[in-house]
């Protein structure tokens, strides 16, 4: 890993991820959870909770969306339909591509088991949860299938379900107190989804050079990408908008090129399907870390460079991945290519005032939210109509 572009306290922060491995050397095995009852994605008290839980409410960190946070919580007793069989459950997704490539693969590798493939014999329900209850995007469903199991076979829960007994299969891309780690599991994982991927295309030709946009989706929490992906076109990159795209055809192309460039995020997470010693460019969007990619790119065996490429001043300090970001070109950025690059400093520019003024409405909305819900004792799924300077905003989901 190379992090001789970032500024120097981004350095310090990173130095002692330089060598770090990743990897944990763990024999995964399953919990069968007597009586256990699936909870689906919605809202208990004030928190989105999903996964499986025990008769005594205890809910199993493992079939969560976070093993940290959710480790050692207690539910209150849901009502559940109860169905007198045995279940296995997949895992509780999140639509985001970055988490459908990582916690989203956790469980697949049980899916090549004996010990399943006799569940399966027996009749056992296969089941999954998504957070918020929101459907399982076309993506998931297609890595899912490239990774050897088609959940279109599964369940998905919708509201709380018990069964004799729950298998729960340990994740296979762990997280733990100081990151992310990932196990001989899901390196067979992320090997099937390649060779399957190899056998249906052939010896297509691709671009040797990719850099994976953002620019292409309706977000404000990025702003200012349109000049670092103008750069890197000008340096031989082909820009890709990967949401434009099969989900087989991105992965192709990672696969076969030799060079990598994205912002640090879901979008550089596809720098897992890289071969090993592709030159991968992560373009930093804030003065935090993902741990997320420092895994990834370990797995990957990738030989990762980090540029310092943001002025985001307006990031959340608490939760600095949620943004917002602003990414421009930097000293850094020219010291990465060797040369001055020509352009206009942020603070000039229009697009970074708008990036000023979007954050700052969001913070006063969201404190208006709290206002409401505060003031009013108003419960989360209520709806308030608010008119401020003439202009209409709908607070949702206080």
């Amino acid at each position: 890993m190379n992090i001789d572009f970032l500024k120097q306290t981004n350095r310090i922060d990173m130095r002692g991820y330089e060598n770090k491995n990743f990897y944990i050397p763990i024999e995964l095995r399953y919990t069968a959870i007597e009586e256990g009852i699936i909870v689906p994605g919605v809202y208990y008290g004030d928190s989105m909770t999903a996964g499986v839980m025990d008769s005594e409410g205890n809910l199993d960190a493992k079939s969560t969306y976070n093993e940290l946070q959710f480790k050692g919580r207690k539910l209150p007793k849901l009502k559940a339909i109860y169905k007198p069989k045995k279940a296995v459950f997949l895992g509780t997704f999140f639509n985001i591509w970055g988490h459908a490539i990582t916690e989203g693969l956790n469980k697949v590798w049980f899916t090549a088991t004996s010990e399943f493939r006799n569940l399966q014999n027996s009749g056992a329900d296969f089941v999954y949860v998504t957070v918020d209850n929101k459907k399982l995007p076309e993506y998931t469903r297609r890595i899912l299938l490239l990774a050897g199991f088609d959940i279109s076979s599964a369940i998905h829960i919708t509201e709380p379900v018990q069964y004799d007994e729950v298998i729960v299969p340990d994740n296979s891309f762990i997280q733990k107190e100081d990151g992310r780690y990932y196990t001989s599991e899901y390196l067979e994982t992320i090997k099937k989804i390649k060779d399957t991927i190899t056998s249906n295309n052939g010896s297509k030709k691709t671009a040797e050079k990719l850099y994976f946009t953002r620019t292409h989706l309706k977000c404000r929490k990025d702003m200012g990408e349109g000049e670092i992906e103008t750069l890197f076109k000008s340096e031989g990159y082909e820009i890709v908008a990967p949401e434009e795209n099969e989900v087989e055809h991105n992965i192709y192309m990672l696969m076969n090129c030799e060079a990598f460039a994205a912002t640090e995020g879901s979008v550089s997470q596809n720098s897992i399907f890289c071969n090993p010693d592709t030159k991968v460019t992560i373009i930093r969007k804030g003065n935090f870390y993902n741990t997320y990619q420092l895994a990834l790119c370990d797995a990957a065996k990738v030989n990762a460079i980090y540029v310092d490429a943001h002025h985001s001043s307006m990031i959340s300090k608490e939760r600095p991945w949620d943004g917002p970001f602003y990414v421009c070109i930097t000293k850094e950025m020219e010291k990465y290519f060797g040369k001055k690059i020509k352009h206009r400093a942020f603070w000039i520019k229009p697009d970074y005032w708008e990036y000023i003024i979007s954050a700052e409405s969001k913070k006063a909305g969201t404190a208006i939210k709290k206002f409401i819900k505060q003031s009013l004792h108003m419960d989360y799924k209520d709806k308030v109509i608010l008119r401020s300077d003439s202009i209409l905003k709908e607070v949702v989901s206080l």
